[in-house]
């Protein structure tokens, strides 16, 4: 035990006794207690199992009388040390800043006391927008259109490629509703795709309005979610986006507020962050941004605790320099 107390590649000390016939096993824990006093422990933890049936009893009160933990199986030991690492790292990370971006709260006010006045339990995806925009997250070019010819001229306004897609609260995955028309390049597939989505929403629902917007091409995409938990308050969900976010489900959790470094290390927690630092000679994405997106969505939830639920998905982020765009929010309002 000294000589491995004082080897300085050895961190920690599991020992490890099954007590046979013959053998003192009170002597043994009184050689282990004496073991770690000589050594001074160096700073390192020292853990013991004991296991058998003669005299283990004394050699327990042994040890934990001179504060010595004693696990019964080896297992339990190395789940207790390996707690004890997590504790550290988590007693020993950089805090970070409270950062509160700029917002217009007053902006972002009206568009839910708008939505109390109706008695609705959600927004409307310019709505949506409208709040994400109050917060300084910006949101794709896109806006209501109600005729064939008004989808061909938003594609002519913004440019082409765009894409059509069903704006209704009833459609939460609009991919499994087939209620979005991609890659729209000219006016006859815009013209063809706005009959089409209107004709396939009738099935679905036939109050849905049918929404415009300019076709973001390349980037990732992520989904930043933030829920008020019963227990623990407003949470912050980040993971990779898109269709697949429900199987992958890679996504990391927090509790709000979250500082600068939190969400530095939010980010790289999932599993599929090389996706977004850059792999195979790939470019990575803008990372600070999606930072700054972090802080803009958890003062937003501190801000209004009239938002039970937001979902943003996808974000597309694009690499240093480029915009970075919202393509699609729903939002939840808490019952009145």
């Amino acid at each position: 035990m000294r000589a491995a107390l004082a080897d300085p590649s050895v961190d920690a000390l599991l020992v490890i006794f099954v007590s046979p016939i013959m053998i003192d096993a009170h002597a043994v824990a009184r050689a282990i207690v004496s073991g770690v006093a000589a050594a001074g422990q160096k700073g390192k933890p020292v853990v013991t199992c004991f296991m058998g049936k003669v005299g283990w009893e004394e050699g327990i009160r042994e040890l934990e009388g001179h504060g010595i933990p004693v696990y019964r199986f080896p297992e339990l030991a190395v789940e207790g040390l390996a707690a004890a690492v997590r504790y550290r790292d988590v007693a020993s990370r950089e805090e970070g800043r409270m950062r509160q971006p700029p917002a217009d709260t007053a902006r972002a006010a009206a568009v839910l006391d708008a939505a109390a006045r109706q008695g609705r339990t959600s927004l409307g995806l310019l709505e949506g927008r409208e709040l994400l925009e109050a917060y300084g997250i910006p949101f794709v070019a896109a806006r209501h259109v109600s005729s064939a010819a008004e989808a061909i001229t938003f594609g002519i306004e913004t440019g082409y490629p765009i894409v059509l897609k069903g704006d209704s609260p009833s459609i939460v995955h609009k991919t499994e509703h087939k209620a979005v028309r991609l890659d729209l390049r000219n006016g006859d597939q815009a013209g063809a795709a706005f009959l089409e989505l209107k004709k396939s929403l009738q099935a679905v629902d036939p109050e849905s309005r049918i929404l415009a917007q300019q076709m973001i091409q390349g980037g990732r995409e992520v989904i930043l979610g933030a829920f008020r938990d019963p227990q623990f308050g407003p949470l912050l969900m980040f993971g990779l986006g898109g269709v697949y976010v429900e199987v992958l489900k890679d996504v990391a959790f927090r509790v709000l507020p979250i500082t600068d470094a939190e969400a530095a290390v939010m980010i790289r927690s999932i599993r599929g962050f090389p996706l977004l630092s850059g792999v195979r000679g790939e470019a990575a994405v803008d990372l600070e941004t999606l930072e700054e997106l972090m802080l803009r969505v958890s003062r937003m939830m501190c801000d209004q605790p009239r938002i039970d639920a937001l979902d943003i998905n996808p974000f597309i982020v694009r690499g240093p320099g480029e915009p970075s765009l919202a393509v699609d929010v729903r939002v939840r309002l808490a019952a009145r």
